[in-house]
């Protein structure tokens, strides 16, 4: 019996990528402390969204109605690049990479701006998950953590170490065979290297190799953590009425039940539109889809499950 508790407690730390312990921290270093629920609505200094929910109580103390990351650290383009993931499920990779390089990007003052490989944890994670048949952002926070992250552009970039390799497609919302995102055949996972694969790049990889230390982040305290430190990573349950999106706040409608895809995007900033207060995000599906490639969600109402697993970092 003891080893059959034994045994399930460790399933579920790997499964949901928390401790059950604290449910909450995973890195030693505790940089945002845990908060009750109880605690939540009794704070003087918070917001109560009218939309309800558990999650609807942030930290908003001298933080301002609309924000955005990409304005604020304005020497940091990478806050505002769009990745194009291509027919591959790679939004864990792509979203905790471009997370890391932005946050390398602010905690050296905006003059550092190394670009994180995505295709590195695609190939080389294997507790991520399966490459391009999708993965785990919080285990691609942990891999940074572990072995630490090479550089790396976008396809055919030329940029870092080990660029992108799986080419861009455009995602349709359609169901007829053409190449599309949604229908062309899964592009296969290309295989680990231990070494640079960018003939024109000229360091090592031992030498690019940058690591850094990661935390969950409470949704109590989202809005401080990426207004003090930079973008956040988050995951949710996409459903196909959304790749649909081009303005405007997206809010689920629970009368559909077309279920898309996990997906794992990056939290640049919030705001409120019409009353209606949102998370903006950062997709990977390029610069055509949604706004040049970013939309915005409703916040305080956890619709999708958006506010479930967010996680940070930050540079060694």
């Amino acid at each position: 019996m003891v080893f059959k508790l034994l045994f399930i407690s460790i399933f579920m730390v790997y499964a949901t990528g928390k401790d059950i312990k604290t449910n909450y921290q995973y890195n030693e270093n505790n940089h945002i402390k845990l908060i009750s629920e109880s605690v939540l609505y009794n704070k003087g200094d918070t917001k109560l969204n009218s939309y309800g929910g558990g999650n609807s109580v942030y930290y908003t103390n001298g933080l301002p109605i609309n924000f955005d990351a990409r304005k604020r650290w304005p020497n940091c383009p990478s806050i505002g690049h769009i990745y194009n993931q291509g027919n591959c499920r790679s939004s864990y990779a792509i979203s905790v990479a471009s997370a890391v390089t932005d946050r390398i990007c602010i905690h050296s003052n905006e003059t550092k701006n190394p670009i994180m490989s995505a295709q590195q944890i695609i190939s080389c994670c294997y507790l991520c998950g399966y490459g391009c048949d999708g993965g785990s952002q919080f285990e691609s926070w942990d891999f940074y953590r572990r072995h630490g992250f090479v550089s790396g552009g976008d396809y055919n970039s030329n940029q870092g170490c080990q660029p992108y390799m799986i080419p861009p497609c455009k995602l349709i919302n359609e169901k007829s065979p053409r190449h599309s995102c949604t229908t062309y055949n899964r592009e296969e996972t290309p295989a680990c290297e231990i070494k640079c694969n960018n003939p024109h790049y000229y360091t090592s990889f031992k030498m690019d190799i940058y690591k850094g230390k990661y935390y969950q982040v409470s949704p109590y305290m989202a809005m401080k953590e990426i207004f003090d430190n930079g973008p956040i990573t988050t995951q949710f349950y996409m459903y196909r009425d959304l790749i649909d999106y081009k303005s405007g706040v997206y809010q689920y409608d629970e009368v559909s039940d077309d279920f898309f895809t996990v997906q794992s995007v990056k939290i640049i900033g919030w705001g409120e539109e019409n009353g209606v207060p949102y998370w903006l995000v950062a997709n990977s599906f390029g610069t055509d889809w949604g706004d040049k490639g970013t939309f915005k969600i409703s916040r305080g109402n956890d619709g999708c499950f958006f506010q479930e697993k967010m996680y940070a970092g930050l540079p060694l």
